[in-house]
């Protein structure tokens, strides 16, 4: 049985994630430097990358159809901020997760590109805070969760 409403439970995932992949990439960026870069750890930036996407995109999808039932009831102003920066989270995410994949391939240029995919991860964990922060205003100061505790 599925969680109801569905958005809540699955933004987590996105953000835990996007918390994680900077440090694992730090780890991997460090670590490959000592090592002359061992592929698998960055394979799995790659991967936890992947995973920040797909779960940022099945929040995206829960987010607008939970839009729908809570428009009524919520000002138009914060929802369409919190669609923003999720929208903008996920774009940034798959961009980072692009040039991670880029990051793979050994190169003069790879370990420029690998520092340039840690900034970036960074980025993306402070936009998945900035949505989730975005979201908690939407229950806890618009009563966006309201429509459930009927």
């Amino acid at each position: 049985m599925l969680p109801e409403p569905l958005h809540p439970a699955v933004v987590h995932f996105p953000i835990a994630f996007a918390f994680l992949v900077p440090l694992v990439a730090i780890t991997a960026l460090i670590v490959g430097k000592r090592w002359q870069g061992p592929v698998q750890l960055w394979l799995f930036v790659v991967v936890l990358q992947g995973l920040v996407c797909t779960s940022a995109f099945v929040a995206n999808e829960t987010g607008e159809e939970e839009r729908v039932v809570v428009e009524d009831s919520v000002a138009a102003a914060p929802l369409d901020a919190h669609q923003e920066a999720g929208d903008l989270f996920h774009g940034v995410a798959w961009g980072v997760l692009i040039v991670a994949a880029v990051g793979l391939i050994r190169s003069k240029w790879q370990p420029v590109v690998q520092v340039v995919v840690v900034i970036g991860c960074i980025a993306v964990a402070v936009l998945a805070a900035r949505a989730g922060s975005l979201g908690g205003d939407l229950v806890y100061e618009h009563g966006a969760a309201a429509h459930y505790n009927k």
